[in-house]
């Protein structure tokens, strides 16, 4: 994110529901309610669903 001279930023910033999950779950993960080797699958083949 750009800021101009006055500190005011004039960029866009978008987070859809698909790009915030991975950053939920590593909160879950350093909160303890989710393994942090399960975290390391998300998203491959084969990986266990819940």
């Amino acid at each position: 994110m750009r800021t101009d001279d006055n500190g005011w930023f004039h960029d866009r910033f978008a987070l859809s529901n698909g790009h915030d999950a991975i950053m939920m779950y590593g909160a879950l993960a350093e909160h303890g309610s989710y393994q942090m080797d399960d975290l390391k699958t998300y998203n491959a083949d084969g990986t266990k669903r819940r």
